[in-house]
């Protein structure tokens, strides 16, 4: 058999092969035009564990480290918090410190309740001078414990009182040891933050 026969014989093969696979693509489109279209349902999962009943709630148990580091500060002063290459050594008035304070509120300490309480809202994170105010930014750095913060993701917090109209949330008690700690900030915008005015 000639070679151009051959050739020939094979290009003829090669379209009907392609021709089969575009008929068998298009009879596949129209199927799938065709098809019925099933809408979907609302799917209702258990609320609580199948095993149990329905009528114990679902628990979950986090096995968290028993060590004494939970107690330490939250915001050690040897770390780099804002990923700016310097570590932060004492406040640092543009990060926003994690805790039981609002960043955005003036606290003023009530000596009847003996606590913190809000008085005013700041959207610089500094309250007036001379208006005997902590900032809650200032208060978040100084007073966190490890234990606190883990507490507030948890679970917002240990509250000591929670009403409908009242929640008071209390810190974690720190023993007098070496789990205590003090804080150091000198800088000039100090009346700002504290009730207290920078030392001459």
């Amino acid at each position: 058999m000639n070679r151009n026969v051959r050739n020939r014989i094979e290009s003829t093969r090669s379209r009907a092969r392609r021709n089969r696979r575009a008929r068998l693509v298009a009879a596949c489109l129209v199927a799938l035009q065709l098809a019925p279209v099933t809408p979907a349902f609302a799917l209702t999962l258990a609320q609580s564990p199948l095993y149990a009943g329905g009528a114990i709630p679902p628990l979950v148990m986090l096995d968290l480290s028993k060590d004494q580091q939970l107690y330490k500060k939250a915001y050690n002063d040897y770390s780099d918090l804002d990923n700016d290459g310097e570590l932060e050594t004492t406040y640092k008035h543009s990060i926003d410190y994690y805790g039981y304070f609002d960043s955005g509120k003036c606290y003023s300490y009530s000596t009847s309740n003996q606590r913190f309480e809000p008085v005013a809202t700041t959207s610089t994170k500094y309250c007036t001078a001379g208006t005997n105010q902590w900032s809650g930014n200032f208060l978040n750095w100084a007073t966190m414990a490890r234990m606190d913060a883990v507490r507030k993701l948890l679970y917002g917090g240990l509250r000591s009182t929670d009403t409908g109209s009242d929640t008071v949330l209390e810190r974690v008690y720190i023993p007098p040891d070496a789990h205590a700690w003090a804080k150091h900030y000198s800088g000039a915008d100090l009346d700002q933050l504290t009730p207290f005015s920078v030392p001459t």
